[in-house]
């Protein structure tokens, strides 16, 4: 299983075949599961066939795929954050990983 590391976190690196197998195990056509996370069904067709997924958009998949605990572990890195001024730069780093 690979990882990546993001903010101090260990992410699971989700690959084009995981992420296929789980969208056809929840029964969703491809428009229908990356519209749940902000992505086109053109976008995610690339996704799925190889093309490299950006580290927010891997980060919102551990959040939604991954077990409880392992989400859990993600959502609990970010409160850490102690200030909005925290909250802010983490949210800005994200943005500019994305473009």
């Amino acid at each position: 299983m690979e990882r990546i590391a993001w903010q101090g976190m260990r992410l699971h690196r989700y690959t084009a075949r995981e992420l296929k197998a789980v969208r056809k195990r929840v029964g969703l056509n491809q428009g229908e599961f990356w519209q749940r996370f902000g992505i086109t069904q053109s976008g995610g067709s690339r996704y799925e066939g190889g093309r490299n997924i950006p580290t927010p958009i891997q980060f919102l998949l551990n959040l939604s795929l991954r077990p409880q605990a392992e989400s859990s572990d993600v959502f609990n890195h970010l409160r850490v954050a102690k200030t909005e001024t925290d909250q802010t730069i983490i949210a800005l780093a994200m943005i500019k990983e994305h473009k």
